[in-house]
This record gives C-alpha cells, structure tokens and sequence, in this order.
C-alpha cells in the first residue's frame, strides 16, 4: 500500500510540476509582433516618406525602425529569432538612400526580413512584413 500512496504522489507531483505556469517562458509572438511593426515602418516611411518628408526625417525614421527591430531581437528568449534579427540589423544600411537606389542592399534587406518571418512562423507567430520594392532605376 505505502508503494501505491509514493508511486500516485510521485504521479501527481511530476504532473503538476509539467502544468506549473512558467514566468519565463517564450516571449517570441511579442518580439516577433514588434518586429514586424518596426519592419512595416521602415519599409512605409521609404515608400511614402520620399513624397512628404525630407531626407533627414525619412532617415530619422529609418534608425528609429531599425533600433525599434533591434530592441525586439533582443527582447526574444528564442534564439533563432534573435540571430535572424540581428543579422538583419547588423546588415542593414546606413543609409536610407542605399536601400532606395541599391538593388542588392533592397535584396539582401528583403530576403533577411523573409528570414526573420520563417522564424517567427516556426515559433508559432505569424507575421506581416511589408518588402522594399526592387525597380528598374535601382543600381547594382
């Protein structure tokens, strides 16, 4: 009987502890959420920003996306996603003018933010993300 009583307490105790509510679980959908709005910013204010703003504020708003990106690669528990993010950010131009006129620089923009979408989708967090649109005037 006392083998029975140890073996269900046994039991109960590796259930509750599988149930348990863990504090520090994986915050991806919310990194992977932010990501894709600060994405969706930077690639809106290149699109729209060449009609109604100036360079200087196009390019302020483009360190503000890319800083914003960074803070939610960083603010990840997963590690896919924080190297994808970070690869894209570490990547990323200088200069809002090379993602307007560089066909590679938008390319290579483009497929690190198709990266960062797979992984997000693989953690269960499907994103939207918007694409820097490759035209003709666009230099190598």
């Amino acid at each position: 009987m006392r083998k029975t009583i140890t073996a269900v307490a046994a039991l109960g105790l590796l259930l509750m502890t599988g149930c348990s509510d863990d504090e520090s679980g994986d915050n991806s959908a919310q990194a992977c959420e932010d990501f894709a709005r600060s994405q969706r910013e930077l690639t809106n204010s290149l699109r729209d920003g060449r009609l109604d703003l100036n360079i200087h504020e196009v390019e302020a708003k483009r360190s503000a996306a890319v800083d914003s990106m960074d803070a939610a690669g960083l603010s990840t528990s997963n590690p896919d996603i924080k190297d994808r993010i970070t690869d894209l950010v570490e990547s990323a131009p200088t200069k809002t003018t090379e993602l307007l006129l560089s066909k590679s620089q938008a390319e290579d923009f483009n497929r690190a933010t198709e990266s960062v979408a797979r992984a997000c989708a693989s953690a269960g967090s499907v994103i939207i993300v918007n694409k820097i649109p490759i035209v003709r005037y666009m230099g190598p």
